[in-house]
């Protein structure tokens, strides 16, 4: 004759204690956490841009001269922000030589 199984009831859960739940995260914290993600992708996009500079590429002096500019100019307005003083405004990079800087309001 077959055993019969004993099937148990699972037991009740219970929510977690309050001091397990995890806490708002504060404004630093915000910033800290957010901070260390974007700063590693822009450092690892500049190391694949850096890539660009292979033979294997046909780039130009005018082509790097117009990069570096670009860069420049969007840290500059980037830190500028931290600052609150200066108004921001969009670069756009293009290849193409500008008469004139180019700036998207």
């Amino acid at each position: 004759m077959p055993r019969k199984r004993l099937v148990e009831t699972p037991p009740a859960i219970a929510p977690p204690p309050v001091w397990d739940q995890p806490r708002a995260e504060d404004k630093r914290e915000k910033f800290k956490r957010l901070g260390q993600r974007r700063m590693e992708r822009v450092l690892h996009t500049l190391h694949l841009l850096g890539n660009l500079s292979s033979p294997n590429y046909g780039w130009t002096a005018g082509d790097v001269e117009l990069i570096r500019l670009a860069i420049l100019t969007k840290l500059g307005e980037t830190l500028a922000r931290f600052d609150r003083l200066k108004k921001h405004e969009k670069v756009v990079f293009s290849f193409q030589e500008p008469t004139e800087p180019v700036t998207v309001q």
